[in-house]
Parts: structure tokens; C-alpha cells; sequence
């Protein structure tokens, strides 16, 4: 489960680093959910 939850959280990283704006948010949104 939880290393499912990791390819997961770095699929969407992948694609989200591409997107500079979205990344800090995507990181607090990240820290809140799995952090």
C-alpha cells in the first residue's frame, strides 16, 4: 500500500514539476495529505 502510494505521489510530482506555479502548492497539499 504504501509503496503503491509512492509511485502514485511520484507520478503526479513528475508531471507537476513541470509546472512551476503549482509546486509549492502541490507540496503543503502533499505534506497535509501523506505527511
Amino acid at each position: 500500500r504504501i509503496i503503491r502510494q509512492r509511485d502514485y505521489y511520484d507520478l503526479w510530482g513528475d508531471i507537476f514539476n513541470g509546472i512551476p506555479w503549482f509546486k509549492k502548492p502541490y507540496r503543503k497539499f502533499v505534506a497535509k495529505k501523506f505527511g
